[in-house]
């Protein structure tokens, strides 16, 4: 890609695995190679449904374990999602009554997808209500060098006003991913709620709090339907989705990182091996978290700054207890 603006309009890419396809990268020039979308009016909300999310950016899909998209790499260029009217609403409407709002999830600017060795690095994003990077079942992914700016969402009330629901809205996430580094990456969110809106779950008021979830986790292992097909590397490792075997997804690092202002820095949970090394964490309520997981922390950096004071809104039912929150 060339140096300049460069304008997709209302284009929102997806690459699929097809018989035959070839390794294949995406680069641009660095800092001064930008890409920039046109608007595409908000989801409406259904009655069935909490929450709605935009259409992805880019998304990089490969078929199972078996049939992967291989090697991708995106590299120098950056991502700049300003022009979108919709920064959290619902509905055109509802940006009037408040900004931004409790129930979006935004979009995602980079969705992978059953990939294996997917390299992004040298990457920025700016301007995203939703999240940057999100790889899925995915083998040895590595994100190094990334910046995201107020790349950031934070859904916590839902319909029937519970405040426990998980969330997938930040800075990088790798969900049922194999092996995997996150190094040398920022992410900086200073979004926060404007509605005066009271949590359910312990009266803190939302107005001023952050909005945004997590800035680097993992979670899950990888599971293989059928683990006697020939499939990427350690495929044999992979847990068989009707064996009681070992479920960990093995030695996901997030090392030499800088996160600013979302609800928990750096995360990770459920069936993740996680080492959480030489990182600087500041104004996170919970700024390092490992929950249920065999988890390595060292010498990482916290400070709390102005969250020191202020209630996560999520309260009791998220944390389970207000230790974490207390000790960060």
């Amino acid at each position: 890609m060339p140096l300049g603006i460069i304008n997709l309009g209302t284009l929102r890419k997806t690459i699929k695995w097809f018989d035959g396809i070839k390794k294949f990268a995406i680069r641009g020039q660095g800092k001064n190679t930008v890409l920039t979308f046109d608007n595409i009016d908000p989801p409406i909300r259904s009655n069935k449904k909490n929450w709605v999310s935009e259409p992805f950016l880019f998304t990089f899909r490969g078929a199972n374990a078996n049939q992967y998209i291989d090697s991708l790499v995106l590299e120098n260029f950056c991502i700049d999602y300003a022009r979108q009217r919709n920064q959290g609403g619902t509905s055109l409407e509802a940006l009037g009554e408040f900004h931004p709002t409790l129930h979006s999830t935004g979009t995602i600017a980079l969705y992978l997808n059953y990939c294996l060795n997917p390299v992004i690095r040298n990457v920025s994003f700016s301007n995203v209500y939703g999240s940057g990077v999100y790889l899925r079942r995915s083998y040895y992914p590595l994100c190094e060098k990334l910046s995201f700016y107020n790349v950031s969402a934070n859904q916590i009330v839902a319909r029937d006003k519970r405040m426990d629901r998980d969330n997938s809205v930040g800075a990088i996430f790798y969900w049922s991913c194999f092996g995997g580094l996150i190094h040398s990456c920022i992410a900086c969110n200073t979004r926060k709620y404007t509605v005066d809106f009271l949590s359910p779950d312990n009266k803190q008021q939302i107005n001023g709090t952050l909005c945004g979830y997590i800035g680097f986790w993992s979670e899950y292992g990888f599971q293989s339907k059928n683990r006697d097909n020939e499939g990427p590397p350690l495929i044999d490792c992979a847990t068989h989705i009707d064996q009681d075997a070992d479920t960990a997804s093995r030695g996901i690092q997030i090392s030499n990182c800088i996160v600013s202002g979302y609800v928990i820095g750096i995360k990770g949970e459920t069936q993740t091996d996680i080492y959480v090394l030489n990182n600087m964490v500041l104004n996170c309520y919970f700024p390092i978290t490992c929950s249920g997981v065999r988890g390595v922390v060292q010498r990482n950096y916290t400070n709390m700054l102005h969250c020191e004071d202020i209630r996560c809104p999520q309260g009791e039912q998220f944390c389970r207890r207000d230790i974490p929150r207390q000790a960060g």
